[in-house]
């Protein structure tokens, strides 16, 4: 209905479509579909905002994740890369935007087989974090707790429980995942 009031490419009609989208995505519906319209929004946003802008980028951004959940990984990794170099480019390493699809590349690449990779890519994105957000900050500790994980399942027991006790350290008493990291951690030992 926007699309025929507002016109296909309108800002609107373009958030519209990315939300039903994300919409189909979280309910489990047609992927085809999410992707045809994540593309769509992608590419207009593209032609009328430019390549480095922040609601281009989120588009791609979904459409690395959608490619990845249709199987075809590879692409989704390509297109995930090409998200993260442009936003270090454009609003910096620092970003929150930047560090939230450094960490997610980094996961991505883990679990398509590039562990090490992955551990590289999550480790810097946690270190900026804390150093920026601070270490108690929610994103910084999600980005740790990642790293326990990747390192148990890496083999790397020693590793994982120091950077566990880190965790723990880091998290406040009251913190809505404080049972969930002392679980995983204490299931370490």
């Amino acid at each position: 209905r926007r699309s025929r009031v507002l016109g296909p490419e309108h800002p609107d009609t373009l958030s519209s479509r990315m939300s039903r989208a994300v919409l189909q995505v979280e309910a489990g519906l047609d992927l085809e579909r999410a992707l045809e319209d994540t593309e769509a929004v992608a590419t207009a946003r593209r032609e009328a905002l430019g390549t480095e802008h922040p609601d281009t980028l989120n588009a791609l951004y979904n459409q690395s994740n959608l490619l990845k959940q249709l199987g075809r990984a590879e692409e989704g990794l390509t297109l995930m890369r090409e998200v993260w170099r442009t936003q270090a480019a454009t609003v910096g390493a620092e970003h929150p935007d930047t560090l939230f699809t450094q960490t997610n590349l980094g996961l991505f690449e883990a679990e398509e087989g590039d562990l090490e990779g992955g551990i590289v890519l999550i480790r810097e994105a946690h270190e900026l974090r804390a150093r920026v957000q601070g270490r108690s900050h929610p994103y910084s500790l999600g980005a740790l707790f990642l790293l326990v994980q990747l390192e148990a399942a890496g083999g790397d027991a020693e590793e994982a429980r120091r950077l566990g006790a880190m965790l723990l350290e880091d998290t406040p008493e009251d913190s809505p995942f404080r049972a969930e990291f002392e679980s995983v951690v204490n299931d370490l030992e």
